[in-house]
């Protein structure tokens, strides 16, 4: 599991935990975010053809001049805050959209800069869901911002999907679960399956396509301008066109310059393993930074309602990714606190206070242990006698999947946390 260990908030997969990348603290800084945005009457041509049938949406954005009362928290796990200071801090309400106590939306509307220039504290509507796209995709996956995360009126409960209540303001993170993030990491850092070398190249390519294509980006601003529409219809600002969205960008999780790491692997078996290589690391960063560009360059376009892109918090991870300058035994299982972000070794996760500087999990045996206990079975595997031929479950990952969460009480085997949500 890939995740943020200092309280940033994302997820690049669903992986073991439904989390993919967990971080350890994200500092935002409140001026920066509510920068000053000047009043643009233009409708570009891209708003203007997704706003043709969302009148209120279409209006042009007026600088707001009233106090913010209350943030709506919106998006994915980036924003939810999934593994933010370990799973002690995972707000019980929130089910399967994991949303935790440190998340930086948490953070945020408690800084005492909001009193510089609004008086008070704002009140915050946290209902961003980890593993959440911006639609519905169909079947069993249904975690769709558009359709789950915007409905209208208050909420009295602590529960998965709330409703939006009346916000001056949205802070959001969408698009990393609709390009397919989650497949890179399993198919070019996990390998939980033996096979995934020969996908790892085409996964990444898959990836890069989707982020450049036009269709993803029309439905990057089709969803945006629905939440526009959707903050103004429900009248916490006035009038409805100072509404404001924050569309925030995500941070990179590999130090790719350093060499460190070119002969280290964290697949899970070993007859199939993917070296994190400086070209494999800078490919994953690069393909961060081409999503944020088409993040900012939507919400550039969308300025006229009201759309703001954040940046600038990617550079406080810059000496703490992974693979950063270290001992090369620290690298085969990074869980100090100089790195923040959770590794799959790390025991601590379970137990929160932003994990430990040992380690004793072992991701790999873990599984085995749940899946095929026998240890004399386990000896016998080998590169020609993988897994996949002793138990079905590893054959394809959705099999994977479904043999853990029927495995029953993993989590007493499982000392670091990493196999709780089954």
């Amino acid at each position: 599991m890939l995740t943020y260990r200092k309280p940033l908030i994302f997820s690049l997969f669903n992986g073991l935990t439904n989390a993919g990348i967990i971080s350890k603290a994200f500092p935002i800084d409140v001026s920066s975010l509510l920068a000053s945005q000047s009043a643009d009457p233009t409708i570009s041509s891209l708003v203007a053809s997704a706003t043709a049938s969302e009148s209120l949406g279409a209006r042009p954005y007026m600088k707001p001049s009233n106090k913010v009362v209350e943030v709506l928290a919106i998006g994915d796990s980036f924003t939810a805050g999934i593994g933010s200071n370990g799973d002690p801090d995972r707000l019980s309400g929130s089910g399967d959209c994991s949303r935790y106590k440190k998340a930086w939306p948490i953070q945020l509307v408690a800084k005492d800069g909001w009193k510089d220039f609004n008086r008070d504290l704002p009140k915050l509507t946290f209902g961003a869901c980890s593993g959440a796209t911006m639609h519905n995709k169909g079947g069993l996956d249904n975690n769709g911002l558009v359709e789950n995360q915007l409905g209208q009126g208050y909420e009295d409960r602590d529960i998965p999907y709330i409703r939006i209540g009346k916000p001056q303001i949205a802070v959001l993170t969408i698009t990393g679960n609709d390009v397919g993030f989650s497949a890179a990491i399993k198919a070019c850092v996990y390998r939980p399956l033996p096979g995934f070398n020969a996908i790892c190249d085409d996964t990444l390519n898959d990836v890069s396509d989707k982020i450049k294509s036009a269709k993803f980006k029309a439905e990057l601003v089709e969803t945006i301008v629905k939440i526009v529409v959707a903050g103004r219809i429900a009248e916490g600002s006035n009038p409805p066109e100072n509404f404001q969205v924050y569309l925030a960008g995500y941070v990179g999780f590999w130090n790719h310059d350093d060499p460190g790491c070119d002969n280290v692997s964290w697949s899970w078996f070993l007859g199939d393993r993917q070296w994190l290589t400086r070209d494999l690391r800078k490919r994953m960063n690069d393909l961060v930074d081409q999503l944020n560009d088409v993040i900012k360059s939507v919400a550039g376009e969308l300025a006229a309602s009201g759309v703001i892109y954040v940046e600038g918090h990617q550079g406080a991870y810059g000496s703490h990714r992974y693979c950063e300058p270290a001992p090369s035994n620290y690298h085969w299982s990074e869980v100090g606190a100089q790195t923040w972000f959770w590794h799959q070794d790390s025991v601590r996760y379970k137990e929160g206070d932003e994990g430990s500087a040992s380690s004793s999990a072992n991701i790999t045996q873990i599984v085995l242990d749940v899946l095929i206990p026998d240890k004399n079975v386990q000896a016998s595997i080998s590169k020609d006698n993988p897994p996949g031929k002793i138990h079905p479950a590893f054959r394809d990952w959705d099999s994977l999947e479904e043999a853990l969460k029927q495995a029953g009480n993993v989590a007493k085997n499982d000392s670091s946390g990493i196999l709780a949500s089954y």
